[in-house]
């Protein structure tokens, strides 16, 4: 049984969303769900008030913000070749981004004054993030070494040929 064949027995929510996919390769399907997965977790982090909440407010939401770039470069680079320099390029571009926080550049402070702006670039410098952000990308590498993966079939259990 192939990945792209369907069986008729075939109607868990993830084989449908995928035939609704269908143009796009196994990887970036299952790259484009985690790209969908990680946005409101990604929030929840960021908006989160109970125990821990400034760590996850302030890094937990970080690591997740370059677990998110890695899935959307791989997105559009999805060779398997590409992940090392996805994960560094995301770490060196971010790392700039929290640098250019010490800057308040008028161009740069118009944009941080809009809540998305925020989000993107940030409004306040912290040594702390870099760690973080490290950590995201290495945890981002992960998940894209384990998206590029070969898959063959939707069931691993499935013997059907």
């Amino acid at each position: 049984y192939r990945f792209t064949e369907t069986r008729f027995t075939d109607f868990s929510p993830i084989h449908c969303i995928y035939h609704l996919f269908n143009f796009m390769a196994p990887s970036r399907f299952w790259t484009l769900l985690c790209i969908i997965i990680t946005v409101p977790l990604g929030f929840g982090f960021k908006f989160y008030a109970g125990p821990g909440h400034s760590w996850f407010n302030l890094h937990g939401a970080g690591v997740l913000y370059e677990i998110f770039w890695c899935l959307t470069a791989f997105f559009f680079f999805h060779k398997r070749r590409h992940i090392p320099v996805i994960a560094v390029s995301v770490f060196i571009v971010t790392c700039g981004l929290e640098v250019m926080q010490l800057w308040h550049h008028p161009v740069l402070e118009t944009i941080r004054s809009f809540r998305a702006g925020v989000w993107l670039i940030g409004n306040g410098f912290d040594w702390w993030d870099f760690p973080h952000y490290a950590l995201g990308c290495g945890l981002g590498w992960l998940v894209l070494r384990r998206l590029s993966r070969p898959t063959h079939h939707l069931n691993s259990s499935s013997t059907h040929h």
